[in-house]
């Protein structure tokens, strides 16, 4: 079979468009000429041609539908964003070729943050995945990161941050694109059991694509990203420097590897002094309840060889104390002086965060 999607955007709508649509979807059985036949559709919409957000000021937010087939259980899976406490991904499914759907939202923010530009895949064991854009680490709703959500039993989903750093093409940055912004949507295809994501990013001052592999977990993972308040003494080149310093990571275990995989990525700037840290391999990851620790390799403003010893609590676990927490120290591995600990004198005691999201699954 051979599906064709398609965007009613002047549905049930009147000019500029930008309140009502509908999702539709057409099959054309398999053979040697294309026949479609007749049009169903998959949910209506609240969005229009398109509606401009923080995070998108030129291009705006269509429903940008996403489409999947999954021949071990003949369903038909879709992706697309619509309108209700913010920009919201949804979800719908059909199991009798497209003639009807039932759809779920996908991960409803508790704020008033904005999802958007969804791709789907699904895999041989008819598992979901869904990328996308999400604004709910921002305080402004300027930045987004691109988020990832796994499909779980009945219709929930596990999410996770894809992207280390963030990326804003809002009216703040005057190096973005105002046709186009972040484009039209990211984009996600299964590889071996894992996931290949391709996405828009203006983290390097230009409008770049950016491609990850995600892996598919096994075992505990840790994901988080934001902003602490960056003590005096942490920096102890120059121990008066205090400011915002942001962080993001991400630990898990691919599976039957017993060496922890992701991406650690610190940032203090403050005047002529910077700490920019990026790291390079890890050597362990490891999970206590509402506390996660993790060592590795890495680098500091592109150079040198560095360890470091990340420390993070999940306020929402069980003994978390309602808190997220954070903890980063670095250390020169030639001469083992230290260059930063936004913690210092601390045992082990994280920072609380002022911005953003840490999160721990234990398996």
């Amino acid at each position: 079979l051979v599906y064709v999607g398609w965007d009613e955007w002047g549905f049930n709508s009147s000019p500029p468009y930008n309140t009502g649509g509908r999702l539709m979807i057409a099959p054309s059985p398999s053979g040697s000429r294309l026949n479609f036949g007749a049009a169903q559709e998959i949910a209506k919409t609240g969005i229009g041609f398109a509606q401009t957000i923080t995070a998108m000021p030129e291009k705006g937010v269509g429903p940008n539908l996403a489409l999947v087939a999954d021949p071990k259980n003949d369903r038909i899976y879709a992706a697309f964003t619509d309108k209700t406490n913010g920009m919201r991904i949804r979800f719908a499914r059909s199991g009798n070729r497209g003639k009807t759907w039932q759809a779920v939202t996908v991960s409803d923010n508790p704020s008033l943050s904005d999802q958007f530009s969804p791709a789907i895949a699904v895999d041989s064991d008819s598992n979901v995945k869904i990328t996308y854009y999400d604004t709910v680490l921002s305080s402004t709703a300027e930045a987004v990161h691109v988020f990832m959500a796994r499909s779980g039993k009945g219709d929930s989903f596990d999410t996770e941050r894809v992207t280390t750093i963030s990326s804003n093409d809002s009216r703040s940055n005057p190096l973005r694109d105002y046709t186009a912004n972040l484009g039209d949507r990211t984009a996600a295809a299964m590889t071996d059991g894992d996931v290949l994501v391709a996405w828009t990013d203006t983290r390097l001052d230009s409008e770049d694509v950016f491609v990850s592999v995600v892996f598919d977990p096994d075992g505990e993972s840790m994901t988080g990203s934001g902003k602490i308040l960056s003590p005096a003494g942490a920096f102890p080149a120059n121990p008066a420097l205090t400011g915002k310093a942001e962080f993001g990571f991400d630990a898990k275990y691919r599976k039957h590897s017993s060496v922890p995989m992701g991406d650690t990525e610190f940032s203090f700037v403050a005047g002529k002094f910077k700490v920019k840290f990026k790291s390079t391999s890890y050597d362990q990851f490891v999970v206590a309840g509402a506390t996660a620790q993790l060592k590795g390799s890495g680098k500091v403003n592109g150079d040198g060889s560095y360890t470091f010893l990340l420390t993070v609590i999940d306020g929402n676990q069980p003994g978390g104390g309602g808190v997220d927490r954070f903890r980063i120290k670095i250390v020169n591995s030639t001469t083992g002086v230290l260059v930063y600990d936004n913690t210092p004198g601390a045992s082990a005691n994280p920072q609380a965060i002022t911005e953003g999201r840490i999160k721990i699954q234990n398996n």
